[in-house]
């Protein structure tokens, strides 16, 4: 009787630990994340990428598992030499870049480095004050303090603020679940090249297509890689007044969520009236014969 009393106490006991922390690895999360990167020997203004953080697919290494983490360039701004104004591109560039596993039980999330086959820390969710956190190869700040933030979802996560003892010096924070706010592997390293300076934002963050954290971009939703799913279907206008279209093939259910994730319409209708409702952010989730999607609307 007592072994088992103390087997369902440790159940308990871990399943409670393990709701309290956030994973960071999920394929069903998106970063969306803006780097600038200036060539130190360039007289040209520095070039300007936004990207799309995500996870997909997985490989086993020394049995252990790793996954993929992959950014997809959907804006590039960058200048010429025989013009002060930049140049846009809106290209889509898809890559894999890096390998990342989680350990759950220590709280800590690692990056592979392939050529020289280590692991290297890149989280540590146990941070205590006064531990010390690396940014790039040289700088070093310290753990100031521990805060919570609310997600646009209601949730907590904890925010570990850091500093170098100056206010209007180097500084950084990282939230747990979500990373660091220079950009999701800047805790290890830039994306700079030799001689370049590279500086980054994550400017939001969503999970399942609902944005927890930050400002999504509005005109991103036909080449989020989380977004439609390869669905051929279209939502305009967006932004709108009130009424909006739906174009796609064999509709079954829309299904309208507002800001906070919550269910506030269901229909199958093609043409919906939405100026009752308040203005703001909402996502659309669309159900068909060939899949699901979810886009972003905006209510003005």
């Amino acid at each position: 009787m007592k072994k088992n009393l103390l087997l369902i106490t440790f159940i308990f006991i871990t399943s409670t630990l393990f709701s309290q922390y956030n994973k960071f690895i999920d394929e069903n999360k998106l970063w969306e994340e803006w780097q600038s990167i200036d060539d130190l020997g360039d007289e040209l203004l520095p070039s300007s990428y936004y990207y799309y953080i995500y996870f997909e697919g997985d490989t086993i290494i020394n049995n252990e598992t790793y996954n993929k983490l992959h950014r997809q360039r959907y804006y590039y701004s960058y200048f010429t030499y025989d013009s002060q104004y930049p140049v846009s591109d809106y290209s889509v560039y898809i890559e894999p870049i890096k390998l990342l596993r989680e350990d759950i039980l220590e709280k800590k999330v690692y990056v592979r480095d392939t050529y020289n086959n280590i692991d290297e820390l890149l989280y540590d969710f146990t941070y205590e004050l006064g531990d010390t956190f690396h940014i790039g190869y040289s700088s070093i700040l310290i753990l100031d303090s521990i805060t919570n933030i609310v997600l646009n979802d209601g949730n907590l996560r904890k925010k570990f603020w850091f500093g170098d003892g100056d206010y209007d010096s180097e500084h950084a924070y990282i939230i747990e679940g979500i990373g660091s706010e220079n950009g999701i592997l800047t805790p290890v390293f830039s994306y700079g090249l030799s001689g370049y300076q590279s500086q980054g934002e994550i400017k939001c963050y969503s999970k399942d297509s609902i944005e927890l954290y930050g400002t999504c971009s509005t005109n991103t939703g036909l080449l989020n890689p989380k977004s439609n799913n390869g669905v051929d279907i279209s939502i305009y206008p967006n932004p709108t007044t009130g009424t909006i279209t739906i174009k796609g093939k064999c509709i079954e259910q829309v299904e309208i969520y507002n800001i906070s994730g919550i269910l506030i319409k269901t229909t199958r209708k093609k043409e919906l009236d939405l100026s009752k409702h308040a203005k703001g952010v909402y996502f659309v989730k669309l159900i068909s014969e060939s899949g699901v999607c979810t886009q972003k609307l905006i209510l003005e």
